[in-house]
């Protein structure tokens, strides 16, 4: 019989500068969390997902009041509700640096996420489902050369193994760029200083020990260049122009990654 997964507490980074998207001259606004897809911002959208996969327990932190005003703009709005919310103004010190600065109000279990990000909710519970006491589960996206985001091989099981030199392992396919959305824990977050709040360095700390685990998304990953955005808000304006009226913000279980055709 499988174990019951329950949702823990979801952290969503909803500010940032947006400095390599302002820089290709895309209209950014507030922030990415607050840019238009389906005539809702993409922040909603994310937590209607999270709302769905059984998340209550919400911490919104942005860099800028004016994130906090939104998101509390957006959640009114919203047909969904949360047993609790959170906004915190963070120092803007870095995402990744995130959940030190917040470790007071973390649960033992969070999902860590971006609001301009979106993932079916089949996907966070997909997450919950590989977490173990010591490990930490990433999402896994296919690559994109002109962003180097961390990469791995991922087996079936969601094990990762090291993309590159003497330890690669044949048969896993191509490799895999990990992002957000990731499911950390208090264990993570304690390690965050001594790994200098980069992402990279704790990542091949949990890969060499054996205990990072990742699950493949269907959906694009969250963006940071133009090309990325491109890609995301394609599939975005697809899937929400599929069913309007259900307000979902994908069209199937089964999405290509190489984006709508």
């Amino acid at each position: 019989m499988s174990r019951a997964v329950i949702a823990p507490q979801a952290l969503v980074a909803i500010g940032g500068r947006a400095t390599r998207l302002r820089a290709e001259d895309i209209r950014v606004g507030a922030s990415k969390s607050f840019m238009v897809s389906g005539r809702r911002p993409l922040l909603y959208w994310c937590l209607k997902s999270l709302h769905a996969a059984g998340v209550r327990r919400l911490l919104l932190a942005g860099n800028e009041p004016v994130h906090l005003r939104k998101a509390e703009a957006v959640l009114r709005c919203a047909h969904f509700e949360f047993d609790s919310v959170v906004y915190v103004q963070d120092a803007g010190l870095g995402l990744h640096g995130l959940p030190a600065q917040l470790t007071g109000l973390l649960e033992d279990t969070v999902l860590f996420e971006a609001g301009h990000g979106i993932s079916h909710p089949r996907h966070y519970q997909a997450m919950l489902a590989r977490k173990t006491e010591d490990n930490v589960v990433f999402s896994a996206f296919p690559t994109n050369p002109g962003n180097p985001r961390y990469r791995v091989l991922v087996d079936g099981e969601g094990r990762g193994y090291p993309a590159f030199g003497p330890s690669k392992r044949s048969g896993l396919g191509l490799p895999l760029a990990l992002a957000q959305p990731m499911l950390i824990d208090r264990r993570y977050v304690e390690l965050l200083s001594a790994f200098d709040y980069t992402v990279d360095r704790i990542a091949d700390h949990y890969l060499a020990t054996g205990r990072l685990a990742a699950v493949r998304s269907g959906l694009p990953v969250e963006f940071d260049l133009s090309g990325e955005y491109r890609v995301a808000m394609g599939w975005y304006r697809l899937s929400l122009a599929a069913d309007p009226a259900a307000e979902r913000p994908w069209s199937s279980t089964e999405l290509s990654p190489a984006g709508p055709r």
